[in-house]
């Protein structure tokens, strides 16, 4: 098994932008269509503001990962050393990831959903108090465990799926670079 131990955060917010950008894309001209039809203009911007939140949420929740996963330990996956091959002079190093083991997943997701949870949870609590709002209140206080339970079942069920389609597929195939460490690759 190999440990996950550090993500840069900047470079996991842009490929997810990147790779959910044609579903925002889609969104934008599905609120676009809406305007045209003589809706509010301000659904336009509803696009734009889901492409920052989602930089700003990948860019957090990886720092959120790298304290953590320094912490109590990162994701764990069980991966294959696989041909490498030389192009353009230099040695391309591929993995292929065969496996995740479901209990580091579960651990650090619940440490995730817990520091997040937490903000939230801080964030309703105080404007709920400031408006005078016992839903928000109420929110704060039951919203942080449902999403860690709701979060930490899921994401088991996700590693599982994984795990299962990797089996009887193949597993996703990453390029490494840098130094690696060799008794960590089967």
């Amino acid at each position: 098994m190999v440990e996950l131990k550090k993500v840069d955060a900047l470079s996991a917010a842009k490929v997810y932008v990147l790779t959910i950008m044609p579903f925002l894309l889609l969104g934008f001209l599905l609120n676009l269509t809406v305007v045209l039809a003589g809706g509010d203009v301000t659904e336009l911007f509803l696009g734009l503001v889901q492409i920052v939140f989602a930089f700003i949420g990948t860019f957090i929740g990886a720092k959120i990962y790298n304290f953590l996963a320094a912490r109590v330990g990162g994701l764990k996956a069980e991966v294959v050393s696989l041909e490498s091959k030389l192009s353009e002079g230099r040695k391309e190093r591929m993995i292929e990831v065969k496996s995740f083991d479901i209990k580091s997943i579960v651990k650090i997701y619940g440490a995730i959903a817990a520091a997040i949870s937490l903000i939230f949870a801080i964030f309703a609590l105080i404007f709920g108090i400031l408006a005078g709002e016992m839903s928000l209140v109420s929110l704060a206080i039951v919203s942080p465990i449902i999403y860690i339970v709701l979060g930490i079942i899921f994401s088991a069920l996700m590693g599982w799926v994984y795990n299962f389609v990797a089996a009887k597929l193949g597993g996703v195939k990453v390029e490494l670079e840098g130094k690696i460490e060799e008794d960590s690759i089967v």
